[in-house]
């Protein structure tokens, strides 16, 4: 989303410090050449996560910050964010064991540390074949102003950028309790929004290999589909306004994501107790 990490970062310097600067001037965090690396991937793998979006005003800075829900925590229904990741390989398919130990610990970020992050930095990122076409049109998109391909001089910061091959024809959210006067199991789509994606990856990708970089956050599950899009590297959705939520509730939320040939992948959130 725009401004996802720069105004996470953003918010924690000015609690820590109490700075001060407006999110227009987010560019203290850019470097003077970022240099893209393009990791293609099939979805064949997901992971769902509880998150947290809160809205926080420091000085003359309003802004989101985000941040991970550990183990069995509370958090305001208004605050919950739900998201989700995919790779084209398990975790345990990750050759780092410590991956694995982190990744299974209350350490483990998913907005910061998701599977397809961990191969970033990898000499062998275990990709999937890349498209020319899709890069191509990244390319078009990212590396423009002060920015530069990963061929070029060494630049101050690498920046990964996950993109998926997989065309996606279906997304499912669905709760393990009643909620919203729906059934257990019953599709939930209409109560959430998409409400970002990690940094840098605010773009869809169809599945004829257009771009799409207008129009990608603060819309429906039902818009996002009509785009035929690719399954995306990773997605965060909020509930819309005007959902309410009478009594705290513990629940797990599952996220099914139909793929190519009718085929699904899932992944089922930790329980997480939303509150009023």
């Amino acid at each position: 989303m725009n401004c996802f990490k720069y105004m996470s970062k953003l918010i924690s310097i000015l609690l820590l410090g109490g700075c001060f600067i407006t999110c227009k001037k987010t560019n203290i965090y850019e470097f003077e050449s970022i240099s893209f690396r393009y990791f293609a991937r099939k979805a064949n793998y997901m992971w769902a996560d509880n998150l947290r979006c809160e809205i926080l005003t420091i000085g003359p800075v309003t802004g989101p910050k985000y941040s991970a829900l550990k183990s069995a925590p509370n958090v305001k229904f208004s605050e919950y964010m739900l998201g989700f990741s995919t790779c084209n390989v398990d975790v345990p398919d990750i050759p780092d064991s410590r991956y694995q130990e982190f990744f299974n610990s209350d350490r483990y970020d998913p907005l910061w540390n998701a599977p397809h992050m961990a191969f970033h930095p990898s000499e062998n990122p275990m990709t999937d074949e890349s498209d020319p076409v899709i890069e191509t049109r990244l390319k078009q998109h990212l590396e423009k102003g002060k920015t530069r391909s990963v061929s070029s001089l060494p630049a101050a910061q690498v920046v990964g950028i996950d993109y998926r091959i997989t065309p996606l024809t279906g997304l499912k959210i669905t709760c393990s309790h009643d909620l919203f006067g729906k059934k257990a199991g019953e599709e939930l789509n209409e109560y959430f929004k998409i409400t970002g994606y990690p940094d840098y990856h605010d773009f869809i990708i169809t599945a004829n290999k257009n771009l799409v970089s207008g129009q990608t956050r603060d819309i429906s599950i039902t818009q996002y589909l009509s785009y035929a899009p690719m399954a995306p590297a990773a997605m965060y959705f909020v509930f819309k306004k005007g959902v309410t939520l009478p009594a705290a509730t513990t629940v797990e939320f599952t996220i099914e994501l139909t793929i190519e040939e009718g085929k699904t992948i899932s992944a089922t959130t930790r329980p997480i107790t939303l509150t009023p």
